[in-house]
């Protein structure tokens, strides 16, 4: 059962993800998952000094996540019902944040190399984004905002 606190916490977290402010600067290394709602799942395997902050609430959201390397970080939102998100990052000094509004949303964001830069903005129904990133300095943005869009983004 969900607490009172919880539920602030958690509406807190939210609404700075929803601001753009995913990730607050005392927040450097390790994990932080924060889940409201029902039968979301979340999967994070971390292999070096990475960072990851990963919300989830409603209902079915799931979130799975690798990090390997050090520096990299992850911050996701996951608001509404049955989104899902997969998060690859391999190498160094990366960041992805991703947000999600709505139902059915689907993210796939793979990351290699040095500080690569994606951003994934869904807010709508039935979206699906994928990002793919090899090399150095690549910057990807992408905003769903409506129903069925889908976008494929590969940066080399």
């Amino acid at each position: 059962m969900t607490s009172a606190r919880t539920v602030l916490v958690l509406a807190a977290v939210l609404a700075q993800a929803r601001a753009g402010d995913l990730a607050p600067p005392e927040f450097a290394l390790g994990a932080v998952i924060v889940q409201g709602g029902s039968a979301n799942t979340a999967l994070l395997i971390q292999d070096g000094s990475s960072a990851a902050h990963l919300v989830q609430d409603g209902a079915g959201q799931r979130m799975n996540a690798r990090q390997a390397g050090a520096g990299n970080r992850i911050t996701t939102a996951l608001d509404g019902l049955d989104n899902s998100a997969l998060i690859v990052q391999d190498g160094s000094l990366q960041t992805v944040r991703l947000s999600q509004q709505g139902r059915d949303n689907s993210a796939d964001v793979v990351q290699r190399g040095a500080g690569n830069l994606a951003l994934v903005d869904q807010v709508g129904n039935f979206n699906r984004a994928s990002v793919e990133q090899s090399g150095m300095g690549a910057v990807a943005r992408v905003g769903q905002y409506g129903n069925g869009i889908v976008t494929r983004l590969i940066q080399h």
